[in-house]
């Protein structure tokens, strides 16, 4: 999907699914295919927010600060 998207020449990504698990796979799956790529991901749980940013999303924002 990122790729028929053409990620490799896009400035930047949101992982915003409902899902965690999924918004971390996008986060890898587009730093890989585009280094230079700025990813926005959302997290659910707040536990997941360090492995979103080491995974190498450069925003994370909790859906559920207020």
């Amino acid at each position: 999907m990122l790729l028929a998207a053409d990620i490799t020449d896009a400035t930047g990504v949101f992982a915003v699914t409902g899902d965690d698990s999924l918004n971390l796979m996008i986060v890898i799956t587009a730093r890989q295919l585009n280094p230079n790529v700025r990813i926005v991901a959302r997290c659910h749980e707040i536990r997941n927010v360090q492995k979103m940013k080491k995974a190498g999303a450069d925003v994370v924002i909790d859906s559920d600060a207020p």
